[in-house]
């Protein structure tokens, strides 16, 4: 489902998308096919395999992607690593993973884990290229395009709680859905309204049909096409801690989760620390007694309108855009600047720990934590000594940055681009933006630059810009100045 987001917003932009998957029970082909895209259905594996090996799943992907040559292969699986990435290498010209375990090594251009965890900037520090571009957090949450729109008219919710969403998604394998329902029917709150999604096709879909007949306060939606109407009528949710829990959260939805797979522990439990939701327990401890418990707890919090107000915050519904912009980006994306907040430490750290940006830098040693902080905090608090702009694409995805320091000679210009905006012809546009961000007026300042030696992008960029070029340090600092002759400021 994450990856047809994907694909949605790559089709909007022009992208042409192709799906390999293996027919294993419960493939979603015919699916992929109803959004419109192709797809190659590799044959399942022998009765004594659960899933073939990876060199036989990388000799049949190398052969079905023979004479393509794609410009990106998308690469979501958990069972696949650097192994077979490497052996495809060949076959794409740029490799993209998605991943949330942070479990075995990748080979690849970029890294998208869409999940809010505990050390998630530096969690996969060992498993990637040192020059591989990461997208971590829930603003890349790939989610389909109606949870965008309809986020603008989510409401904030408050008590008192009138109607419980109630959704496990397509499979729930250990009937958690009916747990629920009979959790629910404990609580005895006649002005309680329960709206219920289950899957016909389930195994447990006429238990649940016998309980949900129970009681007029539920309502059976069988296999419903989107959850978003459902959700944005709810004040309270009880769940799984997998994909919905970002539909449910971009819509300021209240919830309470559930984990149903291993892979969900991690980001549940950041979910909980975070308060964008409130954890339950897993399939093994969530019984019908723990859930009721925990409805009757959320239903008396004060607590609601604080979660519903931080969810909307964390997923605003853009996260397949801003991905789509990472894989699509060229000379030709649309910029916008914005002031720097102390929300962007993260990546502004990032971006100045680049292995490029370190190797031009002429203080090469890589910057820690706590002196970033202490610097960031610094330059955000003095406007008047120093600007600090973040580049963005159309859909929001951060690029780069521009930051003006004034010294006694003028405003000093550094700037950087992330490694994916890096080689498209956005380095004169990003210091263009910046220039026009800043305003007018240098307050009689002009501005300059300093670049190392051997830095042939920046120079040229300086250039294109029209910067006078000088030397410094018998020619191993070039300086390039625009606006008032040196000496004047």
């Amino acid at each position: 489902m994450r990856c047809l987001a994907l694909a949605r917003a790559l089709q909007q932009r022009g992208g042409r998308c192709l799906f390999v998957c293996r027919d294993l029970e419960g493939h979603l082909a015919p699916r992929i096919e109803q959004n419109g895209f192709p797809v190659m259905l590799f044959p399942r594996p022998s009765a004594d395999r659960a899933d073939p090996d990876w060199e036989l799943d990388a000799q049949q992907t190398l052969a079905a992607l023979a004479g393509k040559k794609p410009d990106w292969l998308v690469v979501d699986h958990y069972g696949l690593d650097a192994r077979w990435e490497s052996r495809l290498r060949p076959a794409a010209s740029r490799i993209m993973v998605i991943d949330d375990l942070a479990d075995r090594e990748h080979a690849c251009d970029l890294l998208l884990d869409q999940n809010v965890v505990a050390e998630a900037p530096s969690r996969y520090d060992p498993l990637l290229p040192a020059n591989s571009t990461r997208l971590l957090g829930s603003q890349y949450a790939l989610l389909h395009e109606d949870y965008g729109r309809e986020h603008l008219r989510a409401r904030i919710r408050t008590r008192p709680v009138q109607t419980i969403l109630l959704s496990f998604g397509g499979s729930d394998q250990h009937n958690l859905t009916t747990r629920s329902l009979r959790a629910f029917l404990e609580l005895r709150r006649p002005h309680l309204r329960l709206e219920v999604t289950a899957n016909p096709k389930s195994p447990h879909f006429v238990e649940i049909s016998k309980v949900a007949e129970q009681s007029p306060q539920i309502r059976l939606h069988p296999g419903p096409p989107s959850l978003a109407p459902l959700i944005l009528e709810a004040d309270l949710g009880l769940g799984a801690a997998g994909g919905t829990a970002w539909e449910r959260c971009c819509l300021g939805l209240p919830s309470l989760l559930v984990v149903t797979a291993p892979n969900q522990v991690a980001a549940a439990k950041e979910l909980d620390r975070r308060n964008l939701a409130k954890l339950v327990g897993d399939r093994g401890t969530a019984t019908v007694g723990r859930i009721r418990d925990a409805l009757a707890s959320a239903l008396d919090s004060e607590d609601l309108e604080k979660m519903s107000s931080a969810c909307l915050r964390a997923v605003d519904g853009k996260g397949s855009e801003r991905v789509a912009d990472a894989l699509m980006m060229s000379h030709l994306a649309k910029i916008r600047m914005r002031a720097a907040t102390r929300e962007d430490e993260e990546i502004l750290l990032r971006w100045a720990n680049d292995p490029v940006v370190r190797t031009n830098a002429f203080r090469p040693k890589a910057i820690d934590l706590a002196t970033h902080h202490a610097w960031l905090q610094s330059r955000l608090g003095n406007p008047t000594r120093c600007r600090l702009f973040i580049a963005e694409t159309e859909g929001g995805l951060p690029i780069g940055q521009v930051r003006f320091e004034l010294q006694s000679e003028g405003w000093e210009i550094d700037y950087s681009l992330d490694g994916m905006a890096r080689g498209k012809g956005l380095g004169s546009r990003l210091l263009q933006e910046g220039l026009a961000a800043f305003g007018p007026s240098a307050c009689g300042q002009g501005f300059f630059g300093r670049v190392k030696k051997g830095n042939e992008a920046s120079c040229r960029v300086f250039r294109a810009m029209g910067f006078a070029q000088e030397t410094e340090d018998k020619g191993e600092i070039l300086v390039f100045r625009q606006g008032f002759p040196r000496g004047k400021a």
